[in-house]
């Protein structure tokens, strides 16, 4: 992470990591599975797990390592639409999760 690298120099001592600031939601750990569309890419579908939501966002499992850091996307039930932006991606070995921020509903 950025905020806890210290550049090391001659003469310079480091400075402390920063901790981060709190979550301002709490986080609830669910299940269920999810139907993620890109909105710049209508036609791509993602579909995913979801592995924990909070009033302010939601934090999902997929396969799509193509979505990107500040991507809109809307997700899809049968009664509407909520719309977020893609927050972090992370892959691994496992497979992909993304952090998503909640902006609004249709």
């Amino acid at each position: 992470m950025a905020d806890s690298i210290s550049v090391i120099s001659e003469g310079v001592k480091p400075k402390p990591a920063q901790p981060r600031p709190e979550r301002q939601a709490e986080r609830r750990h669910v299940r269920g599975g999810v139907t993620v569309v890109t909105v710049d890419s209508p036609g791509c579908v993602i579909e995913g797990q979801l592995m924990d939501v909070s009033c302010g966002g939601f934090r999902f499992s997929h396969h799509d390592r193509g979505l990107r850091s500040g991507q809109k996307v809307a997700v899809v039930y049968p009664w509407g639409q909520l719309q977020a932006q893609v927050v972090w991606t992370r892959i691994s070995a496992d497979g992909v999760e993304s952090g998503c921020m909640v902006l609004g509903s249709k």
